[in-house]
């Protein structure tokens, strides 16, 4: 099955699941599930979507969310993913993919879908043979939430899913007399289709794939319209590195052209006679095409340097991380990052060097320094995003966003045991070291 642009539609809901690689296991223990748990809860403030159900089981995740149009599911999920990813290698000292590749959706109708589909997942323990299971949405549906685990907090979701209920029917009966054919079906509709909704659904979705596909077809057509690059029969042959901007391209083209001027001397003098040289208007006839390609050539060559110049620029620019050797004085909002560091002082220092980043507070802690991503939010802003753990377990989150001038962002505390903890923050100064 094709995998569809993750585009907004308004109205619609994501179903989306997520498997172990390997077919392998999520979630080894409480620690784990609780984890992933507070990972919702931290990416659930962040992005502000909303989170109508969810099922943890131990090889596979499921979840029915809604988004708005200033996050899209691709980022709600690359960011949770790739959270769980991390701390699940740092725990069991493991590299590479835990996931099965990229997360799978389902485009389903809110109006018709919302309701029968978080039954479908609450019902899906039972399916496995588990009751009373702790690690979805279902208790809170209940309201008989698990002490000892981390409740996302759904309570408007659950509001607005309970209004579909029919009259006179609560959300315990209504899943747990569920008719088993109505669930099989929902099942195998999940199965093979990637739209579930009313007719007028799906041609709206229809209709914003399509515009989406023109509009990519668009720009695909406008860059096709650009003039052919120099030395495009050479392609095959002439490699332009990525990052390495070498002078064998320039040596190889200036031999075959030195090649092509000795051949047509060759072929002009053996065939054509070394009188025809000797007169005024066939030295002008034989000479005149000479001009013409000398100078077709030298434009060719010097659009070439040019070429190069701007590869190498690229790299250059491409190469100079916009972090690198920055140190923040930063302030917490509002209170310090822990009890321990709270009594002494509510700053700290952050510092990104050789791909790495430091909190001075929370290496007095016994946090290492970690390595850190970074993405472009949009044109000048940088978001950087990195997760540090301590030996106890606790694990902290970072996520920032520098302007090239401001730096500000969100701290979230996860410890082993107890509730999770966040806390903005503001770069106050700054400087550059070396």
């Amino acid at each position: 099955m094709p995998r569809l642009p993750r585009i907004h539609i308004e109205g619609s809901l994501y179903y989306v699941t997520c498997q172990g690689h390997h077919f392998t296991e999520l979630f080894k223990d409480g620690k784990d599930y609780n984890r992933y748990l507070n990972s919702l809860i931290n990416y659930k403030r962040q992005y502000h979507f909303q989170l109508f159900s969810y099922c943890l089981l131990p090889g596979k995740v499921h979840l029915l969310i809604g988004t708005n149009s200033e996050h899209s599911i691709s980022e709600v999920m690359f960011n949770l993913n790739s959270s769980y990813t991390k701390y699940y290698n740092i725990r069991y000292g493991k590299k590479g993919p835990v996931l099965a590749g990229r997360f799978k959706s389902k485009w389903v109708e809110k109006r018709t879908c919302l309701l029968p589909l978080t039954r479908y997942i609450h019902l899906l323990p039972k399916q496995k043979d588990q009751k009373d299971y702790i690690y979805s949405s279902y208790p809170a549906f209940l309201g008989k939430p698990y002490s000892g685990i981390p409740q996302v907090p759904i309570a408007e979701e659950i509001k607005e899913i309970t209004s579909y209920l029919p009259q006179g029917v609560d959300y315990k009966t209504y899943v747990e007399k569920a008719v088993l054919e109505e669930v099989k079906n929902l099942e195998n509709k999940l199965k093979n289709s990637i739209l579930l909704g009313s007719k007028a659904f799906r041609d709206k979705v229809y209709a914003a794939l399509e515009a989406y596909k023109q509009n990519k077809e668009s720009k695909t057509v406008i860059q096709q319209k650009k003039p052919a690059t120099p030395f495009k029969d050479f392609k095959a042959r002439v490699v332009f590195p990525r990052y390495k901007i070498t002078m064998p391209l320039l040596a190889r083209v200036s031999l075959v052209i030195l090649l092509a001027f000795f051949a047509g001397y060759f072929y002009s003098y053996m065939f054509l006679g070394e009188q025809q040289f000797t007169t005024d208007t066939v030295v002008e006839v034989v000479q005149a095409p000479a001009e013409t390609e000398k100078s077709q050539i030298e434009t060719q060559l010097k659009l070439a340097e040019q070429q190069l110049a701007k590869r190498e620029v690229e790299t250059a620019m491409s190469q100079t991380h916009p972090l690198e050797d920055l140190v923040w004085e930063i302030q917490f909002t509002p209170k310090a990052v822990s009890s321990e560091v709270a009594g002494a002082t509510q700053k700290d220092t952050l510092s990104f060097k050789e791909g790495k980043f430091v909190s001075n507070a929370l290496m007095k802690e016994g946090f290492a320094p970690s390595k850190y991503s970074t993405r472009y939010k949009e044109e000048g802003v940088v978001v950087w995003e990195t997760m540090q753990t301590k030996k106890d377990g606790t694990t902290v989150n970072w996520y920032g966003e520098y302007n090239g001038k401001v730096m500000k962002g969100v701290l979230s505390e996860i410890p082993a045991n107890g509730k999770s903890r966040e806390f903005s923050f503001v770069g106050t100064r700054y400087n550059r070291e070396g």
